[in-house]
């Protein structure tokens, strides 16, 4: 079963809310929250851009596809729905708007590309965790990182952990 109907609730957003920031009509929505339609590549696109989620997490296939951007740093963390829930008093949603225009530099030259979805919510992980859940978190996904990192870089990573997340 897919997650629209549980997004939805979540952000506090109508179908007819959500065509004006998809471009998703208003029935089309409904018939795939319902499941009575399949999601086409630009219904996913759309919708895991403007519910900031992984294709896997919207489809139902996986837990784990909330996108929060911390506010103490760069890399956006990607949580399961019990993480997400653990850390709801600690996460601030804003639907916001997007540039229509993404420009990007590779190689020396500027790329750009046009915003499908005007706008996104954007999670964003305050500072307020309280030094417990904080560490008790980190540490979490630190343990799930290290399963697939060398030895040097889980060294790497620690020191960074203590030095610039956990101190605070």
């Amino acid at each position: 079963m897919n997650k629209l109907h549980y997004l939805k609730a979540q952000v506090h957003v109508s179908n007819m809310n959500l065509e004006r920031y998809t471009g998703i009509k208003n029935s089309t929505i409904s018939f795939l929250e319902n499941e009575k339609r399949p999601f086409r590549q630009v219904h996913i696109d759309r919708l895991t851009s403007f519910f900031n989620v992984t294709t896997d997490y919207l489809l139902g296939k996986s837990d784990i596809g909330f996108i929060v951007f911390p506010e103490y740093g760069d890399e956006p963390i990607v949580l399961s729905e019990s993480e997400y829930q653990e850390l709801r008093p600690h996460i601030t949603e804003t639907i916001i708007k997007r540039t229509p225009i993404n420009a990007t530099v590779s190689d020396g030259q500027v790329e750009t590309s046009i915003n499908e979805t005007p706008y996104l919510v954007y999670r964003e992980l305050k500072n307020d965790v309280d030094e417990t859940s904080k560490r008790s978190f980190v540490v979490r996904k630190f343990r799930d990182l290290t399963n697939q990192m060398t030895t040097s870089e889980i060294e790497r990573a620690t020191k960074f952990i203590e030095e610039y997340i956990l101190k605070r």
